[in-house]
């Protein structure tokens, strides 16, 4: 009766430690791509598969993207890390596995180097890939364009980082992306104009005087709805036993 009541006592044990354990995240989609915010569109989570898996059959590195709506409270530092080391992103022996992690509702962002990656991508290369490319996307809530930017130079740095050329299609991938861009800010400084000049004909008064200055501030909306993506692990298949000890940069915007 004794032997049951340890043998009980074990069992009940692992599973307490797979609980634990269990703040592992599933991967749903693809291993490269993890959009649970939804706010990549298809071209972009095409792209970044077929670059993915072009970049782990070339040089075995492993360049991960996962979006989540929160972080539910923990940092994202943490949260990445978690996720890294989880999924074991990047070769077992070479550990070069690089993370880029997005919150949307919480405004951050997080790039995870693995140890075998550190030199290629140190914190302060990590930290102006984000500021120069991320960022400034980001705080217009274009996660998309955003995304997708700050993945065309990770993915440049690991190319160069093992002597190969970086393919053209990322090339004219960010050529596309800054043409978009450009002519997105181009509209939408014509729409601001003509805006305006709407609100003044409509509220300015007949007899001359002044414009009707007033009305609600700017729309800031609140992001997207709760929910997350922790769930009981992710099973077998997928990335290669890399491993990070925190190395990279992340950025609130």
């Amino acid at each position: 009766m004794r032997r049951i009541n340890w043998i009980f006592v074990i069992i009940i044990f692992f599973i307490n430690l797979c609980d634990v354990k269990g703040f592992a995240l599933n991967f749903t989609e693809d291993i490269y791509v993890n959009d649970f915010a939804d706010v990549l569109n298809e071209d972009t989570k095409n792209f970044i598969i077929s670059q993915g898996k072009a970049l782990d059959g070339s040089t075995s590195a492993q360049l991960a993207v996962v979006t989540t709506k929160t972080l539910e409270s923990q940092p994202i530092e943490d949260y990445a890390l978690n996720i890294f080391r989880e999924w074991e992103i990047g070769n077992k022996e070479k550990n070069n596995g690089v993370l880029l992690l997005l919150s949307t509702e919480d405004r951050q962002v997080k790039i995870e180097v693995g140890y075998g990656l550190e030199g290629a991508l140190n914190d302060a290369k990590t930290g102006r890939i984000l500021d120069n490319f991320g960022v400034p996307y980001f705080k217009k809530e274009n996660w998309n364009l955003g995304v997708r930017e700050v993945y065309i130079n990770l993915l440049s740095e690991i190319y160069k980082e093992y002597g190969l050329e970086v393919p053209e299609e990322v090339v004219d991938k960010a050529v596309q992306s800054k043409v978009v861009d450009e002519n997105m800010e181009t509209f939408f400084e014509i729409g601001v104009v003509i805006f305006i000049f709407i609100i003044f004909l409509i509220f300015t008064k007949g007899d001359g005087g002044t414009p009707f200055i007033g009305g609600p501030g700017p729309f800031i909306g609140g992001g997207f709805g709760g929910g997350s993506f922790r769930g009981g692990g992710f099973g077998s298949g997928g990335f290669g036993g890399g491993s990070s000890g925190g190395g990279g940069a992340s950025r609130g915007f």
